[in-house]
């Protein structure tokens, strides 16, 4: 028999939700971005196929990985505590900000990106109040 799920669990798989349903919105307005910057394709497919094999959006990966894992944690049966939840943040942050950059390449892309898209800026503002519902620095919940 499993144990009962709890509420902090559920409000922890809540709140990424909503993290990672502001992160697809991020990723679509910089993609959206660099193919005006690029040369919008012909049809989405096209657009698909240089996400994914050109190296001038090669940058956007790391993005998209991230996205991957956080779906994986969803769909899946483990916990997702506030110190997981944390540690998504955390991840988030040091590819957009404000904490010491993973992938100085994604955070040049994105700060120019930044400074030019009305539609990245608004993402961004979306994901950031998102994300400062999870407290940085946390309890270890292990010992409840």
């Amino acid at each position: 028999m499993e144990p009962p799920i709890s509420t902090a669990n559920l409000k922890m798989r809540a709140l990424i939700n909503v993290i990672s349903g502001e992160l697809r919105g991020l990723h679509k307005a910089l993609i959206q971005s660099e193919a005006e910057d690029f040369g919008l394709p012909g049809d989405p497919f096209q657009l698909l196929n240089l996400v994914v094999n050109h190296p001038h959006f090669a940058w956007l990966h790391a993005l998209s990985e991230l996205m991957v894992e956080m779906d994986a944690s969803l769909d899946s049966d483990e916990i997702i505590d506030s110190n997981t939840a944390a540690a998504f943040k955390a991840t988030i942050e040091t590819l957009i900000g404000p904490r010491v950059p993973s992938n100085a390449l994604f955070r040049q892309r994105y700060l120019a990106l930044l400074q030019h898209s009305p539609a990245v800026v608004i993402a961004h503002g979306e994901l950031r109040r998102a994300l400062d519902k999870i407290p940085d620095r946390l309890p270890d919940e292990s010992h409840k």
